[in-house]
Parts: structure tokens; sequence; C-alpha cells
């Protein structure tokens, strides 16, 4: 879809083709190789069979910044140059770039090295239209990375990666509404994966005023608007177009 401010994007014509999957966000000392990663204080479980989980990936979790700390599907990935994975406040426009340095550890096998940089940008605001009902205040944010790997240490020579990420992201909601993810190496077609929030139900116009007491007037307004409410205490933001809060 298109990317600027007050963009429409249209998936409301999804068809699940892969099933339903759970994550759990969990303390990296629940995990057995946990203590690898001293740094993160977050860390992502998916289930694979009753009781057996794959750990996704360890995070470190600021107030000003999400950062990649590293991976175990199964081989233990460990980043010692963090990688940027969102930085905050993230409001539409938003860009940055950040390198990454790590080790990868395969079971039976000598380590070797990745090294990167990833490109992030706030590139859409708008409303969000999925077949669980269409969601408005919608973030998209694009992610870039460029990478390869030196496999010198297993007789073998450089692999480079590519991937291309867009998130589409809603205040409140915990993760991505939406997801595209599609990730390739030299040569190689893309593999790609597109994933949405189904227990989400979404309504049209600014639905996080939904049921409320507060009262804006005079609509449309010029150069003074009054809110008022019942309620004993409250607070509220105005934001514009692009997200923005003015």
């Amino acid at each position: 879809g298109a990317s600027g401010a007050g963009v429409t994007w249209d998936f409301s014509h999804l068809v699940s083709q892969g099933g339903v999957g759970v994550q759990y966000w969990v303390a990296p000392s629940a995990n057995v190789n946990g203590d690898s990663f001293p740094t993160a204080n977050q860390s992502v479980l998916t289930p694979i069979a009753p009781g057996v989980f794959n750990v996704d990936g360890y995070y470190q979790l600021t107030p000003s910044v999400l950062s990649i700390r590293g991976y175990e599907v199964p081989d233990i990935t460990y980043y010692y140059d963090a990688e940027d994975f969102m930085r905050f406040p993230c409001t539409y426009s938003n860009t940055f770039t950040d390198s990454f340095h790590a080790t990868i550890s395969p079971q039976g096998s000598p380590s070797y090295f990745r090294l990167g940089a990833i490109q992030v940008h706030a590139d859409g605001y708008g409303t969000l239209k999925l077949p669980t009902g269409t969601f408005t205040n919608v973030l998209r944010v694009k992610f870039v990375e460029n990478y390869k790997d030196d496999l010198s240490s297993v007789g073998a020579g450089e692999v480079d990666y590519t991937s291309l990420e867009y998130n589409y992201y809603k205040a409140g909601v915990k993760g991505p509404l939406l997801a595209y993810d599609s990730a390739w190496y030299t040569n190689n077609a893309p593999n790609i994966i597109l994933s949405y929030q189904k227990n989400l139900t979404g309504s049209t116009g600014i639905n996080d005023l939904e049921n409320s007491t507060i009262s804006i007037y005079p609509n449309p307004a010029h150069h003074l608007i009054t809110i008022a409410s019942t309620e004993q205490n409250y607070e509220c933001s105005i934001t514009d177009l692009t997200g923005e809060v003015v």
C-alpha cells in the first residue's frame, strides 16, 4: 500500500492459510539459556507442542528504545552490538538507521559472525481495514535490514541477506495489528509471511472515544474548541492527521 498521511490500507479480503498462533512475553530468566542475554529484560515464546516452546527472541525494552539482544531458534544468536528495532517516541515521519553485530553459535559447529544495519521509517498514518474490522489512527512502520553472515569458520564464504517488514501499530494494542514480513538471501526468491491479530474488533471513526462522557465543540472549529466532561479526572491529547500531538 501507499505511504503518507491519511492513507487507507485495505486488507479486509485476507483469507487465513497458515492457522492461528500464540506468543507469550516472559522474563528471560524463565528460559534455560536466559543468562546468555544479561542485558535483556523481555523474551518471546512460541508454543510448538504441548508444554514445548521456541524462544523466538530476547529484547531490551527501555522508555527510549526496543533493541534486539538475540535469538534462540535453536542456535543461540547473541548481539554484542544491539540492533535498535524501535526508538520512542515513534510518530509519523520518524526515521533512523542502526548498525549491529552478532555471534551465532550453532549446536555442534563453530561459531560465526553477523553484521549489518537496519533502516526504520514510520512512513504512513491512517486507517487499516482487516477481516476483523476497521481501525483508525494506525501508524505504519517500515523496516529494511541488510546484513551478512561470515561463514569462513565453517569453511564457507559470506551470505548476504535482505529483509523487508511493515508493521501497523495502534496505540493501546500490544504488538502490530498487521505484519508483513519478507526475507531472502542472495539470488533467491523472498519468503513472505502476512499475519494479523484476529482477536481484535475494529470500528469506524475515532473509536478511542466510544462510550465516552467527553464532549468536544464546536465541530468543525477554526481557532478555539471546548472540551468538557462529567468525569472528575481524565486526560486527553489532540493529534493532527500526521499523528503529531498538538
